[in-house]
């Protein structure tokens, strides 16, 4: 059995400046998932802002963590288009920036309006992706996905 945990983390303000500060907030789809060996499942963070309410920034920079030594990262799909950049490789965590050493690996995916219009949708909780993984075959236990800006 394989228990993967799904953290959130709350974003101060934007990472591109902006009139508006809000509070951005990633939170899993799902807090917790129980897989099988082998059987891939797919982390899906959900976008949200506490103040203001209307999510109106200039875009959001997302890595998401995880350790190598338990999931193999597979593939992203299902991203929210507005704004969207080019997607990175896996990336090895050397600066340790979800501040978990067990999470070795990351991608990044960022969003970016220069109009400070993002995400331009005024339906907020938002799903930005989903990126899917598979645990290895060596790995049983418990393991978390983490995010960072």
């Amino acid at each position: 059995m394989r228990t993967v945990f799904l953290c959130w983390v709350s974003l101060m303000g934007s990472w591109l400046p902006t009139l508006t500060l809000a509070d951005q907030i990633i939170t899993p789809f799902q807090a917790k998932l129980t897989v099988s060996a082998e059987k891939t499942f797919d982390f899906t963070p959900v976008y949200s802002v506490t103040t203001p309410a209307k999510g109106r920034e200039a875009g959001l920079g997302l890595r998401i963590h995880y350790n190598s030594k338990a999931l193999q990262f597979k593939t992203v799909s299902k991203v929210f288009a507005y704004g969207v950049q080019p997607i990175s490789n896996v990336m090895e965590d050397s600066a340790d920036e979800d501040n978990d050493p067990l999470t070795d690996r990351y991608i990044l995916i960022a969003w970016a309006d220069v109009a400070a219009q993002w995400p331009g949708v005024d339906v907020l909780p938002l799903q930005l992706l989903s990126v899917q993984f598979q645990p290895l075959a060596s790995f049983t236990g418990t393991t978390i996905i983490r995010t960072s800006a």
